[in-house]
């Protein structure tokens, strides 16, 4: 049986028959998430119409924001394939490859911005990264950051 909660629907289940499905999505193969709802949101949803809109981006003026958030969505799990990747798990490459094509295919400048510009430097080191050359930041004796010119 599965509850809707704000238009999402979630599968209702004993802690017992959770572990198991979650024993099964990570032994099986591709990629998986769980989700679990905050009852304290949910329940403010329900209360205010106002708060609803913004938690499902029903509003009339989110409509444009809405591929955005989307864009988001999926740029946060191929962050994820990212960093398994690196950490040596493989059983994400899959994942990633066609989440990166999913983003793609959106054509959305914003998201193509953010995977040329930023995505490649997700499991870098700092060193790795040059931050101090890029950015123009400097390291003081201290090891805190002082920036020494503003980015154009």
């Amino acid at each position: 049986m599965r509850n809707d909660i704000m238009g999402v629907l979630f599968d209702n289940l004993t802690l017992a028959e959770a572990v198991d499905a979650g024993e099964r999505l990570a032994a099986g193969p591709g990629f998986a998430y769980v989700v679990t709802p905050n009852p304290e949101i949910v329940n403010l949803a329900r209360q205010r119409e106002d708060y609803r809109q913004v938690m499902t981006m029903s509003g009339p003026e989110d409509e444009p924001l809405q591929p955005l958030v989307k864009a988001a969505d999926k740029i946060s799990a191929v962050i994820k394939c990212v960093e398994e990747r690196i950490s040596g798990n493989r059983d994400f490459s899959k994942a990633e490859q066609t989440i990166t094509q999913a983003i793609r295919d959106m054509k959305l400048p914003e998201a193509d911005y953010f995977m040329e510009e930023f995505l490649p430097s997700y499991g870098l080191t700092i060193e790795e990264q040059d931050y101090t050359r890029e950015a123009g930041l400097k390291f003081s004796e201290s090891s805190q950051m002082v920036f020494s010119k503003v980015l154009k």
